[in-house]
């Protein structure tokens, strides 16, 4: 089973629609990056120049989307 968890930085104004957006368009793009753990989704993408979405792999595969935007 593969788990995809989305955080959205607390003094972030981005809403949850539009982090499900952000982070369904680094998944569209596939799984790019390469760590000990295998592939997954990009380490960091920036849309905008304002906001940022970070991804991280725990070894049980599950993979973390952390979304904020730059002005907080």
């Amino acid at each position: 089973m593969e788990r995809i968890i989305i955080n959205i930085r607390d003094k972030s104004d981005i809403t949850n629609e539009d982090a499900l957006k952000y982070a369904l368009h680094v998944v569209k793009r596939g799984k790019v990056s390469e760590t000990a753990k295998g592939k997954q989704y990009c380490f960091h993408t920036v849309f905008n120049n304002t906001v940022h979405v970070s991804v991280t792999k725990q070894k049980s595969g599950t993979e973390t989307f952390n979304i904020y935007s730059h002005n907080i």
